[in-house]
C-alpha cells in the first residue's frame, strides 16, 4: 500500500527490478458528482425522472423511465437500474402492471430486464418515502447485458422528505 507516500496532484512512482519481475498494480479514485462526467454510450439513451424530489413521508412519487438502444448497435437484453435513496421503497402494485419482462427490487434500486423495441421503452412506477431525510440516490444506469462496457449513467438526485 503506497497511499502514505502519495500526495494530491501528480506523483511519480518508479519501479526497478530484474528482468522477469512480476508486478500487479491497482488503483482507484473517487470524484464527487459535480466534478465527474456521467458515462454515456452513444448507442444507449436513458432517462430517469421523478414527479417531485420534495415530499412528505408516505407520499406516492411517480418515477418515469425511458430506455432506448439507438439504431442497430447491439442486440439482446438491456438492464436498467433505477437508483433509490435510503428509505424509499418501490410500490409493488405499480411494478406488477409494467410492460417489462422482469424486475428485481433491491434495497437501493430497482433493476429492470428489458428487451429493446423500436423507438425504445417508456414506463413509470410509483415509489414511497418511508422516513424523513435529505439524501441522494445512487447512480441510475442502463447497460447492454451482453456488452457491459456499453453503459449510460444518470447522475444521483437529491431527495428531501419531511
Amino acid at each position: 500500500d503506497l497511499s502514505a507516500h502519495l500526495r494530491p496532484g501528480d506523483n511519480r512512482i518508479e519501479l526497478t527490478g530484474g528482468a522477469g519481475a512480476l508486478l500487479r498494480l491497482t488503483g482507484s479514485h473517487w470524484l464527487p458528482w459535480p466534478q465527474a462526467q456521467p458515462r454515456t454510450a452513444p448507442e444507449l439513451r436513458y432517462s430517469v425522472k421523478y414527479s417531485r424530489l420534495q415530499s412528505s413521508i408516505g407520499d406516492l412519487v411517480r418515477c418515469t423511465v425511458e430506455a432506448e438502444r439507438i439504431g442497430f448497435r447491439g442486440y439482446g437484453m438491456m438492464l436498467a437500474e433505477v437508483a433509490l435513496p435510503p428509505g424509499v421503497e418501490a410500490d409493488r402494485a405499480s411494478l406488477e402492471k409494467l410492460p417489462v419482462n422482469n424486475y428485481e427490487v433491491l434495497a437501493d434500486r430497482v433493476v429492470f430486464y428489458l428487451w429493446p423495441k423500436a423507438g425504445g421503452m417508456k414506463f413509470d412506477f410509483l415509489v414511497r418515502p418511508r422516513m424523513a431525510m435529505t439524501a441522494k440516490s445512487g447512480t441510475s444506469v442502463l447497460y447492454d447485458y451482453y456488452n457491459p462496457e456499453s453503459i449510460t449513467e444518470v447522475p444521483p438526485v437529491l431527495w428531501t422528505v419531511r
